[in-house]
């Protein structure tokens, strides 16, 4: 059978590991057909959650707030089965030459919104209400940071940052925590509870290769890029932001003993 796996983005470092074992033919060594799609290729800009509800595919990408909404309005199917990457690594972000450097010099300035649940309470904490939002084609908002037409967005530390450090562009930086916001698991696997209970050893197999090839992206990153790069050009075609994205993601793959995709209770509870 074929895995059809949504993507939340465009393939980057978070996708690391899925795209080693595409590309390097281990997923076929193990009786494994995967689709990767990108949110690039998405014509119809459908959420990989719709497309999972609609059982267009059988895995979606997604943070938590995905499921915990999902849950609140009945929809009880949606499980969270693995946690591609650990800790928080996702922050806030204004460009630095503008001079917005606290949370208080947030209120009145213009959001670029991702329209994810609990995004508006999220940033009303952070500017105490006060602040203006507008919602761009979804590819299009880190452009709009970079450039200066919107004031401060919600991105990944690996991934968007060092994007703007490699162009010259420096940052300031605004974790949830930081504003006693506590935030769950991020870039989480998604799938119904169905699929979870017909095809168990079918994911297990598919956990089993996806975690050999994060802990080899993560024994050697340089390599783990050269490789994505070279045989998956259309999906990397820079070396370079791969190589430093990847590098800046490691830490954030594995738990502190080595483990791929374990999801923390306690950071989803709170």
């Amino acid at each position: 059978m074929k895995i059809k796996i949504a993507l939340d983005w465009t393939p980057n470092a978070n996708h690391a590991g899925l795209y080693l074992a595409l590309l390097n033919g281990w997923y076929k060594e193990a009786g494994l057909e995967i689709e990767l799609i990108s949110a690039e290729n998405n014509q119809e800009e459908i959420a990989p959650i719709e497309k999972l509800f609609r059982k267009q595919v059988s895995l979606a990408i997604a943070p938590c707030e995905m499921v915990v909404k999902s849950h609140q309005n009945g929809y009880k199917e949606l499980m969270a089965i693995a946690a591609i990457l650990q800790g928080t690594p996702t922050t806030f972000a204004t460009v630095k030459n503008k001079g917005i450097d606290s949370f208080e010099k947030l209120n009145g300035k213009t959001y670029a919104a991702l329209e994810i649940p609990f995004e508006k309470p999220v940033i009303s904490q952070l500017t105490g209400g006060n602040y203006n939002s507008v919602t761009p084609q979804i590819l299009d908002i880190y452009k709009l940071l970079f450039d200066g037409s919107i004031d401060f967005v919600w991105l990944f530390k690996n991934i968007e940052v060092v994007e703007a450090r490699l162009k010259g562009i420096e940052l300031n930086f605004f974790s949830p925590e930081d504003a006693g916001i506590p935030y769950g698991p991020c870039s989480l696997i998604i799938a119904n509870r169905e699929f979870v209970t017909d095809y168990s050893f079918v994911l297990q197999n598919f956990f089993d290769v996806t975690t050999k090839a994060y802990k080899e992206v993560v024994a050697n990153p340089e390599k783990a890029a050269q490789t994505l790069h070279e045989k998956g050009k259309e999906f990397f075609p820079d070396l370079k932001l791969l190589t430093e994205t990847i590098k800046a993601s490691c830490s954030y793959y594995l738990t502190d003993d080595k483990k791929w995709g374990a999801v923390n209770h306690d950071r989803l509870d709170a």
